[in-house]
């Protein structure tokens, strides 16, 4: 399905609101930019909106196998959606989508979700090449009339919360660290699998 396609099946009743973004492990520096975004929708009376992905952008780009998620899709959801975000859009990340330009991609959510807006971190970057960072989606703002906030990391002890820096922390086993960069006890989920049993005469 091309990205037309799937933004096509999506039809807001009023303007949106939007973010960008991965948000794996939805830890502080995703809850501060998710709160800056609920707010501002519910003052200027839009939807708040989070587009993600399906894939990880990067093992997509680099050929390589997946990186590890520090939460499932279903995961990621559930708690995107308890940080108060009206509509989750998960779009399929593929090397066609990788070639849109970033004001190509700017046009389909204005055409499509009706974007009135973004929300986005100081390092986010859209678009072929990762043209369209936060200067560039400003000029464009003027030009194609959306606004854009930006939303300063979040720093603890010194260190940018990131998910890099998560999983770093996890492949240490310092945990400590781990849930003071997302504000909860990491969590597994998976399938139980009943393993070999020995028969006993």
């Amino acid at each position: 399905m091309s990205l037309d396609e799937e933004l096509a099946r999506l039809s807001p009743k009023k303007g949106m609101l939007l973010t960008i973004g991965v948000f794996d492990g939805v830890h502080l520096g995703h809850q501060a930019l998710i709160s800056q975004l609920t707010q501002q929708a519910r003052e200027q009376g839009l939807i708040s909106g989070l587009i993600t992905f399906g894939q990880h952008p990067q093992s997509v780009l680099s050929g390589r196998a997946s990186l590890p998620y520090l939460t499932s899709l279903g995961q990621k959801i559930r708690l995107l959606k308890e940080g108060g975000v009206e509509a989750i859009i998960v779009l399929s990340f593929t090397p066609e989508l990788a070639q849109v330009s970033a004001q190509e991609f700017i046009g389909l959510l204005k055409k499509y979700l009706r974007m009135s807006g973004l929300v986005i971190g100081a390092d986010f970057a859209l678009g072929r090449n990762r043209e369209g960072n936060a200067d560039t989606l400003k000029r464009l703002g003027q030009v194609m009339d959306f606004s854009v906030t930006i939303v300063p990391p979040v720093t603890i002890n010194g260190e940018v919360v990131s998910s890099t820096a998560i999983r770093n922390a996890l492949a240490s086993g310092d945990m400590k660290r781990v849930r003071a960069m997302t504000g909860r006890y990491f969590r597994l989920e998976g399938c139980v699998i009943t393993g070999k049993s020995q028969a006993h005469v």
